[in-house]
């Protein structure tokens, strides 16, 4: 087996008047990136839309603890036997829902 002398520089190819090192040129832009990066504040950015679903998430949790609340309430008046229905006024409110989803 031979082993190629390696004193003998290797050839690099020449774009118009400067030496193009593919090698060394995507280190050196690496070391560029690196020392960009270090010389930067921290800094967060947030979106206007990632800010509105944070406001969302807050308001849901509040509300289903208030809607918990409202379950237990009426599930203990359903045992005991206080709780009563008013079927006309359900029905009402079906049917004004049921002509509403026609009209949208």
């Amino acid at each position: 087996m031979r082993i190629d002398d390696r004193t003998q520089p290797l050839a690099v190819p020449v774009v118009g008047n400067e030496r193009v090192d593919q090698a060394g040129d995507s280190q050196r832009k690496a070391a560029e990136t690196a020392q960009k990066s270090a010389t930067a504040s921290d800094r967060l950015d947030i979106s206007s839309t990632a800010d509105r679903l944070h406001k969302v998430s807050s308001v849901s949790q509040e509300l289903t603890v208030f809607r918990a609340d409202r379950v237990a309430e009426l599930k203990g008046k359903i045992e005991s036997g206080q709780y009563s229905v008013n079927s006309k006024a359900v029905a009402e409110k079906m049917f004004a829902a049921y002509q509403k989803g026609f009209k949208a």
